[in-house]
């Protein structure tokens, strides 16, 4: 198995920045997702009646650059998908 390590160079004043729409992450009551939007200054919703997650916005295109490719011998990979950067 490998594993390619990329990011994603995206437009830091694209009007999907103010509009996060996607669940990510774990699940949380009420009184924990208030204190996380205080404290992390997160933007949380409640999700299916199933508790409230932390969201992300969603975006499709940006520059590509790709940073290496590595086999499993050289790392194992733990987390979520991608993370937007901006030259900004």
């Amino acid at each position: 198995m490998g594993y390619l390590l990329s990011e994603v160079e995206v437009d830091p004043q694209d009007p999907a920045f103010q509009h996060p729409s996607k669940p990510i992450e774990v699940f949380y009551d009420q009184t924990e997702a208030q204190n996380l939007e205080e404290e992390r200054v997160w933007q949380m919703v409640e999700d299916a009646g199933r508790g409230y997650r932390r969201v992300e916005f969603t975006k499709s295109g940006g520059r590509l650059a790709i940073i290496c490719a590595l086999d499993e011998a050289d790392l194992a990979i733990q987390g979520q998908a991608g993370t937007w950067i901006s030259d900004n």
